[in-house]
C-alpha cells in the first residue's frame, strides 16, 4: 500500500473444540502507522480488545477493523492474539502489509533573460527539490533544449546529456536539492523559447515540473503607459472620464500594441473613442512607431460609494520591451460617501379648536447606503401655535433647530413638539428641512410639511327661567316649580346641565322633563346637546313641610363656552304659612240655605207619611220616660 491508502484486517477466531470456548476475547491493538477508522464488532480501538462472547464447538466469528495508513517505506505486522475463559491451547494470528516510500519532487525552472537579441547567451537554471518523507531513487529530469537554443556548456551535479535533454540526478535524500546550469545561444529571431523541464524517479510520489521562455527579437520597444482619471471625489451616478496614453520610446517600432485596462468594480461603462472591449477591458492600439503616442479616453458612470477606485492600465506588444517598469500605470479616484435623508411631518389634529393643545411629529430616516454626519433639521414654529415641549429619541431641540447628530444606514429618529394653537382660524403650515455634511444624492424628500386648520371654539349662549305656581303656600301644600332652558346659540350647546337646588323645608314628590332625566338624589337635570334654539323644560312637584321662606335656584351649564353668564341662573322664592289650629277655627263664611218652595211637590201617599210622624213622636216620649 500507499500512505494515506485505507486498508482493513480480517480477524476469524474459530473454536476448535471439544467443548464450547466461554468469554472469548481477541487482543489485536493497532500497530503504528496505521489510524483506526471504524469496525463492524465490539471492538475497542484504545484497548485493541474485541469481544466475541461465548464460542461453541467448531464455532467462528469474525471483525473486520477499517483503517488508514499513515506511514511511508515500512512494513505493518498487524498480531490478534484469542483468549477465553475455558482453558485450551490457542493459536495467535498475523499479518503484514508493505508501505511503499514515497517522495514529493519539485523541478524549477529559472532563464537569465526574459527578451534577447538573436546570438545571445541564455542561461537556463533548473533545481530539484525532494519534499520526502523518503529518498527519491534513481531521480532523472528531462530537459531537452527547443528549436532556437544552441547548447554550450553545462554545469551542476549529476550527468546531463544534452543530445537527450536528460539530467541523471541519482538519489535525492529528504530535503536535499541540486542544480543545474545549461548555457544556450539564441540562434532564431521573433520567437518565443519555450524549455521545460520534468521530473521522475523510482520513488513514488508527487511530480512538480516547470516551464519558463524567452523571447528573442531583433527589435526591442520600449513602451509607457500613463493613466489619469478626470474627475476626483465624484459620487455615485457622476459621469468621471479615464484617459489612458502610450508612447513609444524605441528605439523600434512596437508590434501589436494592446493595452488592457478591466474597468474595477464601480464603474459602470458608458463609452470609448477608441476600440476598447469593455468586457475584456483590452484596448487594441495596433502598431506604434518609435517616438508616437496614441490616446483613449474611456467614459464610466459611478457605482458605489464611499470607496476608492483604483483603475490599473498595462500595456504589450508582440515587439520585446527592455524596459518594463513602466508598462503598467493608475490613478485613484475617491468616492464620497452619500446618504438618502428623508423627513416626514405629521400634525396630531388637522382642524383644532384655538386653545388645544396639539403635537407634530417630524420623523427623519437615513436611507442609506452610508452614515449621515451633521444632520440637522429646522423645524421654525409659525404663527398661531405656542411651544410647549420638545421630546426627541435622539439630539436636542432649540429655536427651531433640531440637531440629531450622526445617522447610520437606515436609522430613523423622531421628535415631537407639543403645541397650543393660538390662532382661532387659518391655516398653519409647519415645515420641516434636513440637512447634513454627507453628500445627499436625493434632495426631493427633504423637507416635508403638514397642516392644520384651527377654528373658533363654539358658542352656545343657555338662558334659564325659573317660576313658582304660587308665591304663597301652607304647611302640607304642593309647590309647582317649572325651568325653562332655551340655547340661543350661535352653536350647539354639548352636554347641558342644570342643578336646582332648593334652599327651604320642602320635599320631593315628583317630575317631568321634555327632554333628559332629573335625578332628586343631587338635584341634577341631565339635558344632553341642544341644537341652536331648542327649548327644554322640566317641571319639580314638591310639597311643603314647615313655614318658611322656600328658595329654589336653578344654574344651566355645558362643555360648550358661554358668551353670557348672566342669564344662566334664575330662582323662584316661596312663602309658607302654618295651617290654622283647631282653637282659633278660622272664620267659615256662611253657606245660604236654599229656598224651600211653598209649594210642597205630591209624594202619592199623604196618610202614610203622617201616620210615620206620630209614630215616631211618640217613640221618642217613651224613650224620655225610661
Amino acid at each position: 500500500v500507499k500512505t494515506g491508502e485505507v486498508i482493513t484486517w480480517t480477524i476469524t477466531v474459530t473454536n476448535k473444540g471439544p467443548d464450547a470456548a466461554v468469554n472469548t476475547r481477541v487482543t489485536d491493538k493497532l500497530p503504528a502507522g496505521l489510524i483506526f477508522i471504524t469496525s463492524d464488532g465490539k471492538y475497542d480501538p484504545v484497548s485493541g480488545i474485541w469481544t466475541v462472547g461465548d464460542l461453541a464447538n467448531g464455532a467462528s466469528a469474525s471483525l473486520v477493523i477499517t483503517t488508514q495508513v499513515n506511514i511511508t517505506n515500512a512494513t505493518i505486522r498487524n498480531v490478534a492474539n484469542a483468549t477465553s475463559d475455558t482453558p485450551g491451547n490457542n493459536t495467535p494470528g498475523n499479518n503484514t502489509t508493505e508501505v511503499d516510500p514515497k517522495a514529493d519532487l519539485i523541478v524549477v525552472k529559472e532563464v537569465s533573460k526574459q527578451t534577447v537579441k538573436t546570438g545571445e547567451t541564455v542561461i537556463w537554471t533548473i533545481t530539484v527539490t525532494n519534499n520526502g518523507p523518503d529518498t527519491a531513487v534513481n531521480t532523472r529530469v528531462t530537459d531537452k533544449l527547443p528549436a532556437g537554443l544552441v547548447y554550450v556548456t553545462h554545469s551542476g551535479e549529476g550527468n546531463y546529456d544534452p543530445v537527450s535533454g536528460l539530467w541523471i540526478v541519482g538519489d535525492l535524500a529528504n530535503g536535499e536539492s541540486k542544480q543545474l546550469a545549461i548555457s544556450t545561444i539564441a540562434n532564431i529571431s521573433n520567437k518565443t523559447i519555450v524549455n521545460v523541464a520534468n521530473v521522475t524517479s523510482d520513488t513514488p510520489g508527487d511530480k512538480k515540473n516547470d516551464t519558463n521562455n524567452t523571447t528573442v527579437v531583433e527589435d526591442i520597444a520600449d513602451l509607457e503607459v500613463i493613466k489619469i482619471v478626470i474627475g476626483e471625489n465624484p459620487h455615485k451616478g457622476d459621469i468621471i472620464t479615464w484617459v489612458i496614453t502610450v508612447i513609444n520610446h524605441g528605439p523600434s517600432d512596437a508590434k501589436n500594441v494592446i493595452v488592457t485596462d478591466r474597468l474595477p468594480s464601480g464603474l459602470i461603462f458608458k463609452e470609448a473613442d477608441g476600440n476598447y472591449n469593455p468586457d475584456t477591458g483590452v484596448w487594441t492600439v495596433g502598431d506604434l512607431a518609435n517616438g508616437q503616442t496614441a490616446s483613449l479616453k474611456i467614459t464610466t458612470i459611478v457605482d458605489i460609494t464611499n470607496a476608492e477606485i483604483t483603475n490599473v492600465a498595462v500595456v504589450n506588444s508582440t515587439t520585446p520591451d527592455n524596459n518594463t517598469d513602466n508598462n503598467r500605470d493608475n490613478d485613484t479616484t475617491n468616492v464620497d460617501p452619500e446618504a438618502d435623508l428623508k423627513v416626514i411631518k405629521t400634525v396630531s389634529n388637522p382642524k383644532p379648536t384655538v386653545g388645544d393643545v396639539i403635537t407634530w411629529t417630524i420623523t427623519v430616516i437615513n436611507l442609506g447606503p452610508d452614515a449621515a454626519a451633521d444632520v440637522i433639521v429646522e423645524d421654525k414654529l409659525p404663527a398661531g401655535l405656542k411651544l410647549l415641549s420638545a421630546k426627541g429619541s435622539k439630539g436636542a431641540y432649540e429655536d427651531g433647530i433640531w440637531t440629531v447628530g450622526t445617522l447610520d444606514d437606515k436609522e430613523a429618529a423622531t421628535l415631537v413638539l407639543t403645541t397650543r394653537v393660538t390662532a382661532s382660524s387659518g391655516i398653519i403650515r409647519n415645515v420641516a428641512t434636513v440637512t447634513g455634511s454627507t453628500y445627499d444624492p436625493n434632495k426631493s424628500n427633504n423637507r416635508d410639511n403638514d397642516v392644520t386648520k384651527p377654528k373658533a371654539k363654539p358658542m352656545a349662549d343657555l338662558g334659564i327661567i325659573k317660576v313658582a305656581n304660587v308665591e304663597k303656600v301652607k304647611v302640607g301644600d304642593k309647590i309647582i316649580w317649572t325651568i325653562t332652558v332655551t340655547n340661543y346659540g350661535p352653536d350647539v350647546a354639548k352636554n347641558v346641565r342644570v342643578k336646582d337646588v332648593t334652599v327651604g323645608d320642602v320635599e320631593y314628590i315628583s317630575s317631568r322633563a321634555t327632554k333628559g332625566s332629573f335625578d332628586p338624589l343631587y338635584d341634577l337635570w341631565t339635558i344632553g346637546d341642544m341644537e341652536v334654539g331648542d327649548e327644554v323644560v322640566l317641571t319639580i312637584v314638591a310639597k311643603a313641610l314647615s313655614a318658611g321662606t322656600v328658595i329654589n335656584t336653578a344654574e344651566v351649564v355645558s362643555d360648550t363656552p358661554d358668551p353670557d353668564k348672566d342669564n344662566n341662573k334664575d330662582k323662584a322664592i316661596v312663602i309658607v304659612k302654618d295651617k290654622p289650629t283647631p282653637d282659633n277655627p278660622p272664620k267659615t263664611p256662611k253657606t245660604p240655605t236654599p229656598k224651600t218652595p211653598a209649594t210642597m211637590h205630591a209624594t202619592g201617599n199623604p196618610i202614610v207619611m203622617v201616620l210615620l210622624a206620630l209614630f215616631a213622636l211618640v217613640g221618642a216620649t217613651l224613650r224620655r220616660k225610661d
